[in-house]
């Protein structure tokens, strides 16, 4: 990922957030670029669902920003990483529109604005996540977190047998705390 593909990225999401905080960022397909779909494309459905789709991530990223580390009185509202936060956030969902905003992931973009610029605390999260087992946990594909599972519990078998042994007889199932 290069430098230039981030502040494009960055560089969307700010406008993406200005339209729709200027209320601008309307359901209708005309003269509007949302994450890199132009309204000049021939499918106005998919234009659309991307526009509202645009909608809902921003709500979404609102509604989880204002309650990451509230003690912190940093990321919310007026605070001074709140901008950063929500840029970041907004960037990650227009980079990886699969996978999109799920909650949660601000605390670990919060994390790491605390400790780097935000273009920084971007290409990290961004590397984080390109993992398959950690995009599995956010979005909860069962198929690949019960590879995830069993693979777990082959390792806690042969490195700590009595905690596997104990956890098989109160059928205590590893998918209760490795998703926490």
């Amino acid at each position: 990922m290069t430098k230039s593909l981030i502040d494009i990225l960055l560089d969307e999401a700010e406008r993406n957030m200005k339209k729709y905080d200027d209320g601008l960022l309307v359901d209708s397909v005309t003269n509007v670029n949302i994450c890199g779909i132009d309204a000049h494309e021939d499918n106005d459905k998919i234009k659309y669902q991307s526009i509202h789709k645009t909608k809902q991530v921003i709500k979404f990223v609102d509604l989880d920003v204002n309650r990451t580390y509230p003690q912190l009185n940093i990321f919310q509202t007026n605070g001074p990483l709140y901008a950063d936060l929500r840029r970041v956030l907004v960037a990650y969902c227009c980079f990886r529109r699969d996978i999109g905003y799920v909650q949660g992931m601000s605390f670990i973009v919060g994390l790491l604005l605390l400790n780097m610029e935000a273009v920084d605390a971007f290409t990290v999260f961004c590397n984080l996540m390109n993992n398959p087992f950690r995009i599995a946990l956010f979005t909860l594909r069962e198929d690949v977190l019960q590879k995830l599972f069993d693979e777990f519990m082959i390792l806690l078998k042969n490195e700590l047998p009595k905690i596997y042994t104990h956890f098989e007889n109160m059928q205590i199932s590893c998918g209760i705390f490795l998703i926490d």
